[in-house]
């Protein structure tokens, strides 16, 4: 499956969350997208949210408080 998924990282809140990762570098994310558009080729979605699975894989187990809701990522394009 050949699929590529590009964040913009002029965004400030996709910029500091990719700023660690490296090149080849293997990391999860939920998105929560729209389906804009599709054609027999190409489905286009717009992404309404990203959330970085990585950093909560690598926490440590301690209790905390409740996260804070974080706002919704603006519009990054993905092409399928």
């Amino acid at each position: 499956m050949a699929s590529q998924l590009t964040l913009d990282r002029s965004d400030p809140g996709v910029d500091e969350m990719v700023a660690a990762w490296k090149d080849g570098g293997t990391y999860s994310v939920m998105l929560n997208i729209t389906q804009t558009k599709s054609s027999p080729n190409v489905a286009t979605f717009e992404v309404t949210g990203v959330t970085n699975e990585s950093e909560e894989a690598e926490a440590p187990e301690e209790e905390a408080a409740p996260p804070a809701a974080k706002p919704a990522k603006p519009p990054v394009s993905v092409t399928y």
